[in-house]
């Protein structure tokens, strides 16, 4: 699948697909797992996990 810049305004939707485990039809599902996988974003997902900061006002 060939990626675009409007492809880049998505991994935000995809990653709610993905965290709230989101049943999708087949070609979504494929649509997601690739923007998952794509460099960039698995890396900014890795940084993320890595993070230790901790807001504790977001704590509660």
């Amino acid at each position: 699948m060939r990626i675009s810049i409007l492809d880049a305004m998505y991994p935000p939707v995809v990653l709610r697909f993905h965290t709230y485990q989101i049943e999708a039809e087949p070609a979504v599902q494929e649509y997601v797992d690739t923007v998952l996988g794509h460099p960039a974003v698995a890396e900014r997902i890795a940084a993320g996990k890595a993070q230790a900061a901790v807001i504790q006002a977001f704590e509660k």
